[in-house]
C-alpha cells in the first residue's frame, strides 16, 4: 500500500512528521499543547537575544494548534494522529533547519501545519510565512 502524503509535503517533511506522529502517540492532546506553550516560551527567549528569531510565525503554528485543540472532538479520527505529529514536530528541539537561526524561521513548520489541517477538515487555520517575514 502506498504512503499517503499529506497535501504539499515534501519528502522530507513527511519522514519527519511520520516520525514525529510515532513519538507522540502516547501523548494526549493536552501534553502535546502544554509542551506546545513551553517551547514557545523559548522561542520567545530566543527572540529576545536574537531580534531574526521569528516570534511572528512561531506564535501563529501557536494559534492554530490551540484553535485544533479547542476543536478536538470534531477533527476526524484519521487526522488526529497526524495533528498530533504536526505538534511534536513543531516542539522538536533537534530540528535540523535550527529555526532560532534562520530569519524566516518555522517555514518547515508552517508547511507541516498546513498539511495536517487540511487533513483535519481545517483548512481556515492554515497560515502563509509570508505573512510573518517581519520579526
Amino acid at each position: 500500500m502506498p504512503e499517503l502524503f499529506p497535501t504539499g509535503l515534501m519528502r522530507k517533511e513527511f519522514d519527519i512528521l511520520i516520525k514525529c506522529s510515532k513519538n507522540a502517540s502516547a501523548f494526549s492532546i493536552d501534553e502535546l499543547t502544554d509542551k506546545t506553550d513551553l517551547y514557545f516560551d523559548k522561542i520567545k527567549s530566543a527572540h529576545k537575544e536574537n531580534p531574526m528569531v521569528n516570534v511572528n510565525l512561531a506564535c501563529a503554528i501557536v494559534s492554530s494548534i490551540h484553535a485544533i485543540h479547542a476543536d478536538w472532538r470534531n477533527i476526524p479520527e484519521m487526522a488526529k494522529p497526524w495533528c498530533k505529529g504536526m505538534i511534536q514536530y513543531f516542539i522538536e528541539t533537534a530540528d535540523e533547519d535550527d529555526d532560532f537561526l534562520s530569519p524566516t524561521g518555522f517555514d518547515d513548520d508552517a508547511a507541516v501545519l498546513n498539511a495536517c489541517l487540511k487533513l483535519a477538515d481545517r483548512a481556515d487555520l492554515c497560515i502563509d510565512p509570508e505573512d510573518y517575514d517581519e520579526c
